[in-house]
């Protein structure tokens, strides 16, 4: 077996409702390490929620979620992160009140890696270089136009050193 034939990601039985409306039904996954898998579907289909269910943002109704073959249903949105899952949201969400700069280290410092300080810094630096917002990373990150708003979920992306990556309408 080699690392290609590794499933990173399995759902099995994945649910979710808010009240009567079903948002995600019985959805079962398999990602395999170095997999570029799409889901694809009309506005409010579920895949944001599906999503959210396997980053933690959301709790399940039913069903189990597998990374790496540890069941992480329990897991919060923190564990899940420093376990190497990272996710960018439809809509922005930075730390309005933080640089740029403070954002990306935020996620250098919380996702999956054990890196010292200074590589944490020079990881941030280089995940707003790769996304092309290097030049804005002394701006307070809540005063940012959309563009570089959605740039900005992109470094952090990056810059939590992740494994498996949920890019949401990038």
């Amino acid at each position: 077996m080699t690392a290609e034939d590794e499933v990173i990601l399995e759902t099995r039985g994945l649910t979710k409702a808010f009240g009567a409306l079903y948002a995600v039904t019985r959805v079962d996954v398999e990602v395999f390490r170095g997999e570029f898998l799409a889901i694809i579907g009309p506005n409010g289909a579920g895949k944001s929620t599906l999503f959210s269910l396997i980053s933690g943002n959301q709790l399940l109704d039913d069903g189990e979620i597998y990374f790496k073959g540890e069941a992480i249903s329990k897991l919060s949105p923190a564990e899940r992160a420093q376990r190497g899952i990272a996710r960018t949201f439809q809509i922005p969400k930075p730390f309005g009140n933080l640089s740029v700069f403070e954002n990306t280290l935020v996620a250098s410092t919380f996702g999956a890696n054990r890196f010292s300080k200074k590589l944490k810094e020079d990881n941030a630096i280089q995940a707003l270089q790769t996304t092309g917002i290097f030049e804005k990373r002394n701006e307070i990150a809540g005063q940012l136009r959309l563009l570089d708003r959605k740039r900005l979920e992109l470094a952090r992306v990056i810059a939590s050193n992740p494994e498996l990556v949920l890019l949401d309408e990038i």
